[in-house]
């Protein structure tokens, strides 16, 4: 899993207060703060650090940070059978209500 966090984007620039959830908005000005920080090239690395990186050649299961930093996700992201009721409880959500 690769986490390349935010990045300052022509979508991302094209945001606007009104496309966030309304307790989202209070913080608008922190939440631009934050996206402008960081570049589309700066975002890029951990994604080409996982791409190329021999030393990661033939692993599965690692997380690389926004930072390039390698480690393991939580336990709860190990969790095969939480990741299975999750799954099954957005499958539902997706289908919607049951008509009946």
């Amino acid at each position: 899993m690769v986490n390349p966090g935010g990045a300052w984007t022509e979508q991302v620039a094209a945001m606007t207060p009104r496309m966030m959830p309304p307790t989202m908005r209070l913080w608008w000005p922190m939440i631009r703060l934050v996206q402008r920080r960081r570049s589309t090239e700066k975002a890029a690395r951990p994604v080409i650090r996982a791409a190329t990186d021999p030393r990661l050649a033939g692993q599965t299961g690692v997380w690389i940070t926004e930072n390039s930093k390698v480690g393991q996700p939580s336990r709860a992201g190990r969790d095969d059978d939480l990741a299975a009721r999750v799954y099954e409880r957005i499958a539902r959500m997706a289908d919607g209500p049951n008509e009946q």
